[in-house]
């Protein structure tokens, strides 16, 4: 029902992962394709320490509909874990990577999520051409938020002009970014 797929859904935003896997099964069990509960329960799954199931079901709700939501749900279970010393294997953020370029081609409500990710990938596999494209895009579109300012300033900090990317670090961090972000 529409109603339990709301609460699950705030389950999850509110960080409560064992009830919203509750709620998101008995929504599934009613309509087991629904890809939408498939992809956000592959997140509870995938936070409580459940990759591979949490794999399974992003996997199956993309398989269901390649949608931009569900390429980025897939690439963030790829590259996401429970282990706070877990780190993504290159072959993992590859396949991220990919799936956010896709995602953003697909993208019809100019997310700002999808060319970020598509930014952090490009990064995390030595893709600059592709993240100079994604930051200007944000630039273009987004020229005010936070991870904006943060990629702008890596990439004036690639074409040299240092002063101007401790500029836009400074712009980022001021809206929210942390000091460790920013000193790496």
């Amino acid at each position: 029902s529409v109603e339990k797929f709301k609460a699950a859904t705030i389950a999850l935003d509110e960080g409560k992962h064992e009830e919203s896997v509750k709620i998101y099964n008995e929504v599934l069990a009613q309509s087991p394709n629904f890809e939408p509960a498939l992809r956000r329960l592959s997140y509870s799954l995938v936070a409580l320490g459940q990759k591979e199931e949490g794999l399974k079901l992003s996997r199956k709700a993309l398989e269901i509909n390649r949608s931009a939501d569900n390429l980025i749900g897939y690439a963030l279970n790829l590259t996401t874990s429970k282990d706070p010393n877990y780190r993504p294997t290159q072959a993992e953020l590859t396949e991220a990577f990919n799936l956010s370029k896709e995602a953003v081609k697909k993208d019809t409500e100019n997310d700002p999520d999808y060319a970020t990710m598509v930014a952090e990938f490009a990064l995390a596999t030595n893709h600059d051409k592709d993240f100079i494209e994604a930051a200007t895009l944000l630039e273009n579109k987004h020229p005010l938020l936070m991870q904006t300012h943060y990629f702008k300033g890596i990439r004036l900090a690639m074409e040299g002009n240092y002063s101007e990317a401790e500029n836009e670090i400074s712009q980022a961090e001021n809206l929210g970014l942390r000091k460790e972000s920013a000193e790496a």
